[in-house]
């Protein structure tokens, strides 16, 4: 018998709160699986948004720097 673990991080973004098109909706998406995969596995984050700019590049730095260590 084999056995195999799948696990999960979700992320999701709301069409007209957070974004008004399908491409930004997806970075929306993208940037909250990141900030869920970052909290552990099987984990699930909405997207926040952000007023302050040092607070998002803060995020966008430490994404980023989890997709180069994946």
């Amino acid at each position: 018998d084999t056995y195999n673990e799948l696990t999960m991080s979700v992320g999701a973004a709301i069409y007209k709160q957070d974004a008004d098109d399908l491409s930004e909706l997806t970075r929306c998406a993208d940037k909250a699986m990141y900030a869920a995969k970052h909290t552990g596995k099987n984990q699930y984050a909405f997207y926040e948004h952000c007023s302050h700019a040092g607070e998002l590049r803060k995020q966008q730095e430490s994404m980023l720097e989890m997709t180069e260590a994946c």
